[in-house]
Formats: structure tokens, C-alpha cells, sequence
């Protein structure tokens, strides 16, 4: 049986084959096959009986140099009918009677370039190539997707292994390359940034394979477990767009500013460290967001260029006009790169605004924490900002402040920390008379605004917090 187009899920057991064909059947025109990977399995261990209906791939890493593994995998590829994966570095050779695909796991150290790997492979006799790139930024991950889909009809795969591997993957596929490789969702085979079928079906949404879609993203220092993508996919799925969200955790943002024909991005909600990066490489959405020094959403417009405002910001402050009139006093708690803009905005509209810090450098009993401690207990808003460190160039969540919040009595607390973590001096406020909006409404009140400008559409409270709870279960 040929090389299907689709997703190969990899299975080493019944378990896992009973799993990939349950996928197969719900999801027919995305499951192109299944991978059996011989050195999950071991040598003695029982294997599942051979599907009737799917196309398989038989891998077996690192047994060149052992002939009764070699001549085993060979022969259990002729009973399941199935293609050879060959990396030459580390499998013997296929036999003659053996389809075979040419597999490459390259390094930064590799000389030989993509093209010579591939011409190589045609040279061989291979029915298909698999080049696996290591780790580097977006423009190399580029140029290898474009040097894939250069070589039709000899089908070529290109992805990166590492952190972004799931994403590169998906990607690649969606970029007509002719297969890719995924897991059952319970299954860790302990292959590096092996993809959930689960994720790629109900996070991203991509449930056929299709032609190239129109793809936004979420990027960030760390934003593997964003909410936002899961978010807006749901809302784009329902509402019949072809458009998807996918995330990219980076150091390199302006690489994603840039026009590709490879990996075309329409609009970006940006997250730390790089809010003022964003508020630096476009021109401001209108003129409110020409006031703020920090912006988290970035949309490219019809001429090419990108124009940025600040969701959150929005956010807070239509949340404030909801419950509190001007003139009332706002405590905000948090570093001051995260609060100084917001507690100038909220000036600008008349509120008593005072901001204290983390509360993690004062000393107890000392002057700074008493006077944090009174702003707290006469306020009538609280806003909760307090959210990252930093160490290096990545970001880690802390969403706990070190202040007695408890402590406050007013109308309206609003917690802009991470939707994923259940705050719990928020329970007892909730039992008073405070209003708390907790971080997952805080997050879903952002995502409104953001599908008001990425999608054009209207989205109301209640159905923006339903798609927030869809999302933040799939991902605990």
C-alpha cells in the first residue's frame, strides 16, 4: 500500500492501534495511515495485529548493525504492506523489494545542503524523503518548506524537531507537504515534539487537510500553553472560517512581521516580553492606541503593513466603566512595566489611580508595606497585574502576589493574571460583596475585542467566558 496523504499516528501496541484507528474513522479525510515504530516495541514484545484498512510506515531506529533485527523488520513490513523509513546513520539499508522512504534527522553541523539530500534520495531509489531540521529561527524553517514543495511529484517532507516541532509539523502539512506524524492523545512514545492528534482535531482545529489556510498566531517567550489559540479557533470553526490560530514560542518577532509564501501570518496577538516590540514596528490602530507605549495585538492590513492596540488595556477599562464611576479610587498591583501605561490611561478617564509593586522586595512591618496595605483597604477597584518574571529571555508565570488581597473590601476586583491558574484569595472575596472578575473572564473580555478586530466579529460575554472554559479544560 502507498504513502497516504494525512496524518500517520504512531503506534507501538494494541492500545495505541486500537486508538489511531478509532481516529481514522471519525476523522477519515485527516488520518492518512498509521507509523509502526519497531523500537518502541522491543524485540520480544507482542505486536498488534496488521490494519486492513490504513497505510503504513515501519520504523525501526538503530539497528543497522544488527541482522536478526533487520531481517525482523523487513519481514514485518512485508506482512503489514507497508513503506520502509530509513535513516542510513543509524538503519540498515531497505531490500530490494522494499518500498522505502529516505529519512535525514539533520543538525546545525550538517554540510550537506536539503537539496543534495533530496537529490540523493531520488538517486537511490527511495519512493519519498523525510528531512528532519533541528531547531533554528523562522527564515530557515522557511526556506526548508520551500525547498520541499520544489521537488513534486517526489514527495518530500520538511519539519524541525525541538520545542516548535508540533507547529513546524502541522504547518507542513497544511503547506500540502504529502504526510506528517502525530500521537494518540494519552500516548507519549517519547518522541521529541510529536503532535497530539487531540490537539491538532479540537485545539487548532484543522480537521481536514487542506489547501493553505489563512493562519494569525500567538507569540511570546513561552506560549506553548496559551489559551488564545484554542480560543479563537473554536470561534472561527463555528463561525465557518477557514482561518486558524497557532502559536510560536520565540526570541526572533520580527521574523513573523515578514511576507512569506511559505508561512503567511495575517495578524498576531503578541505576548511578554515583546508588547513594546509590537508598539515599536507598527503604526497605531487609531488614535487611543496612539497614547499607549505597550500593545498586545498586531493586524497586517490590505496595503501590507500592520497597525497594533492594546486588547487589554481596552479590557480594563470598559470593565471599570461597567461598575465604577469616575473619581473613585483603583489600587493597581503589579511590576511597573505591566501597570505604569494602564494607571496612566485610567488617570486620563479620572480615576484616583495608585500603584504599589509586587510586595516581594518589602520588608514586613516596614513603611512601603504599610502604605501598600492602606491603599488596598480603601480602594474601591483592585486591579491585579502582578503576572511575570523574567529570567533571561524567557518568561515564567507568578501569579501570586505577595499582598494580603483579601484585605481589599471594595466593589470590583479585576485579576489579569494567567487564565490557566485558579487564584484562590479570590474565592473568599466572591463570598462577599465584591465584584471579581477572575483571570479567565478577564481573558475571555480580551478575546471579544480581539475577534472584534482579527475576525470582524461580535461575540457576547457570556459566549466568550463558555469558549474560555472549552479551551482552559482541554489544555488542564
Amino acid at each position: 500500500m502507498s504513502i497516504a496523504r494525512g496524518w500517520y499516528i504512531v503506534i507501538h501496541d494494541d492500545k495505541t492501534q486500537e486508538a489511531a484507528q478509532a481516529w481514522f474513522k471519525a476523522h477519515p479525510g485527516l488520518i492518512g495511515g498509521i507509523e509502526l515504530r519497531l523500537d518502541l516495541i522491543g524485540v520480544n514484545a507482542p505486536l498488534p495485529a496488521p490494519p486492513a484498512n490504513l497505510s503504513v510506515i515501519v520504523t525501526d531506529r538503530g539497528g543497522r548493525a544488527d541482522l536478526a533485527r533487520t531481517a525482523r523488520r523487513d519481514q514485518i513490513c512485508r506482512d503489514w504492506r507497508g513503506t520502509l523509513d530509513v535513516d542510513r546513520q543509524t538503519d540498515a539499508a531497505a531490500p530490494a523489494d522494499l518500498p522505502w522512504i529516505y529519512s535525514c534527522h539533520r543538525t546545525p553541523d550538517t554540510a550537506v545542503t536539503v537539496q543534495s539530500q533530496i537529490e540523493e534520495a531520488q538517486r537511490a531509489g527511495a519512493v519519498a524523503a523525510k528531512i528532519v531540521m533541528p531547531e533554528v529561527d523562522l527564515v530557515a524553517r522557511r526556506r526548508a518548506l520551500a525547498q520541499a514543495a520544489a521537488y513534486a511529484p517526489f514527495p518530500v517532507v520538511c519539519f524541525s524537531a525541538g520545542d516548535q516541532s508540533p507547529i513546524d509539523r502541522l504547518v507542513a502539512l497544511d503547506l500540502q507537504q504529502p504526510w506528517g506524524y502525530a500521537r494518540v492523545p494519552a500516548d507519549d512514545p517519547g518522541i521529541p515534539g510529536l503532535p497530539s492528534i487531540g490537539a491538532i482535531v479540537d485545539r487548532y482545529r484543522f480537521r481536514k487537510c487542506d489547501s493553505q489556510r489563512p493562519l494569525q498566531a500567538v507569540i511570546g517567550a513561552d506560549v506553548e500553553q496559551h489559551l488564545a489559540p484554542g480560543w479563537h479557533n473554536r470561534w472561527l470553526e463555528g463561525n465557518r472560517s477557514p482561518t486558524r490560530m497557532i502559536q510560536f514560542s520565540t526570541d526572533q518577532p520580527d521574523s513573523f512581521l515578514v511576507e512569506s509564501d511559505n508561512l503567511q501570518l495575517d495578524a498576531l496577538s503578541v505576548c511578554a516580553p515583546f508588547h513594546e516590540w509590537a508598539r515599536q514596528v507598527a503604526r497605531p490602530f487609531d488614535e487611543e492606541a496612539s497614547r499607549w507605549s505597550r500593545w498586545d495585538t498586531l493586524i497586517r492590513q490590505t496595503d501590507r503593513s500592520w497597525v497594533g492596540t492594546s486588547c487589554e488595556t481596552i479590557a480594563v477599562r470598559n470593565l471599570l466603566q461597567q461598575h465604577l464611576s469616575p473619581q473613585e479610587t483603583v489600587v493597581i498591583v503589579g511590576l511597573e512595566e505591566d501597570s505604569q501605561m494602564l494607571a496612566v490611561e485610567l488617570t486620563r478617564l479620572g480615576y484616583q489611580v495608585s500603584r504599589i509593586g509586587t510586595g516581594r522586595e518589602q520588608r514586613p512591618g516596614s513603611r512601603e508595606q504599610r502604605q501598600g496595605f492602606e491603599a488596598v483597604d480603601q480602594a474601591a477597584a483592585l486591579i491585579h497585574c502582578d503576572r511575570f518574571y523574567r529570567t533571561g529571555s524567557r518568561a515564567t508565570i507568578q501569579p501570586d502576589s505577595r499582598w494580603d488581597l483579601t484585605r481589599f473590601h471594595g466593589e470590583l476586583l479585576i485579576d489579569m493574571a494567567d487564565p490557566l491558574q485558579e487564584h484562590p484569595q479570590w474565592k473568599t472575596l466572591e463570598s462577599s460583596a465584591v465584584t471579581v472578575v477572575d483571570a479567565l473572564h478577564f481573558f475571555s473580555e480580551q478575546m471579544r475585542l480581539q475577534c472584534r478586530w482579527l475576525h470582524r466579529g461580535e461575540v457576547t460575554p457570556v459566549e466568550a467566558l463558555r469558549i474560555a472554559r472549552e479551551a482552559r479544560e482541554e489544555l488542564q
